[in-house]
């Protein structure tokens, strides 16, 4: 059986990724191992926590953060407690790979642990492009430490490639 992980950290990339992790639980070959972080845990965001328990999927790991975006300080500091949060994730799980979706800066340090770990990425949503904004530089980041790409369209596939 292959435990595939999946982290989620807002409820936008939760609605998407939440076929995969149907299918996922469907499949008596694989075994989801899934980790809820991010504004999900927050209840100024809404405490969306709520909503991944009423679909009815297992939670692995709840990772609480203190998230604020307010300055490049509070990011940075953010990034750093995800870093230490994630240290242990893979090596307790012991994951055979890691799904994660889009360009949000907590990705950085999730993807970096699981690079670290030996643990191979399938990254959703890289290739895009955000002129001007940091999430370019992250998703790309997030994109050449992943092993399998899944780009929404032609010339997203062509920037991966470039890349």
């Amino acid at each position: 059986m292959k435990k595939i992980c999946i982290v989620t950290a807002t409820r936008a990339e939760y609605g998407l990724l939440k076929p995969i992790i149907r299918i996922i639980c469907g499949d008596s070959e694989l075994d989801l191992c899934l980790i809820v972080t991010g504004t999900h845990l927050v209840g100024e965001y809404g405490y969306t926590v709520k909503e991944i328990e009423t679909d009815g999927f297992p939670i692995a790991e709840r990772i609480g953060l203190p998230i604020s975006s307010k300055t490049p300080e509070d990011v940075s500091r953010t990034i750093g407690h995800t870093f230490l949060k994630f240290a242990d994730i893979y090596r307790k799980h012991k994951p055979d790979m890691l799904i994660v979706l889009g360009d949000r800066y907590e990705l950085i340090p999730i993807c970096f642990c699981a690079v670290n770990s030996r643990v191979p990425i399938a990254h959703i949503s890289g290739g895009e492009s955000t002129e001007g904004a940091v999430d370019e530089t992250i998703r790309h980041c997030i994109t050449k430490m992943s092993f399998l790409h899944f780009p929404g369209c032609e010339k997203y596939r062509q920037r991966i490639i470039q890349l």
